[in-house]
């Protein structure tokens, strides 16, 4: 049956690269930083085996300012920026993927949440089971019949939220989730 994977790239990179303590010791012979990259391609690795989907794609966040910052002039403003260790990771780890001919998104003044929800809204409405790996509580929200998150955790566990779980844990359903950033 197809199914389609979304995957927060920054989530998981963030989870991939302070999971290891800064990023781990590997690196690339020049001396560049490469353990996120390693950890993200191997939790990626550890996902696709285990759901098998039929299409994949990655979304990441761009550098420039979103729709958000122009409404909101302090949004994200106490937010630390992405450390320098990860940051030279980010091209190679896009490299990897494109190598890997896997598909990856990103616009300009958007952030990787609005294209997962996209994505999600677009095709989780049409009975493809749609499965959202990210470590990011706000994807709760659009969660439905169709679609799920994949949330890794420490030491490798990993919870699968479904809607009847967010009202579990939360008290509420997915659709009454509010998450506001503004």
């Amino acid at each position: 049956m197809p199914s389609l994977m979304i995957i927060d790239g920054n989530s998981i990179i963030n989870r991939a690269f302070f999971g290891l303590g800064q990023g781990g010791r590997l690196t690339a012979p020049d001396g560049t930083p490469t353990g996120a990259v390693y950890t993200f391609l191997n939790m990626f690795l550890r996902y696709f085996n285990e759901y098998q989907p039929t299409h994949i794609c990655i979304a990441f966040d761009r550098p420039e300012p979103t729709f958000r910052h122009k409404r909101y002039e302090d949004y994200k403003a106490t937010r630390k920026g992405m450390p320098e260790e990860l940051a030279v990771q980010m091209p190679i780890l896009k490299s990897c993927l494109e190598a890997l001919r896997i598909y990856n998104v990103e616009k300009a003044g958007y952030e990787a949440d609005d294209i997962i929800g996209t994505f999600a809204a677009r095709y989780g409405s049409k009975e493809l089971p749609v499965y959202i790996l990210s470590g990011d509580r706000d994807d709760f929200q659009l969660l439905n019949e169709n679609v799920t998150q994949i949330y890794p955790q420490n030491r490798g566990e990993t919870t699968v939220y479904t809607p009847e779980l967010v009202f579990e844990k939360m008290g509420v359903r997915p659709d009454q989730v509010v998450i506001s950033k503004l």
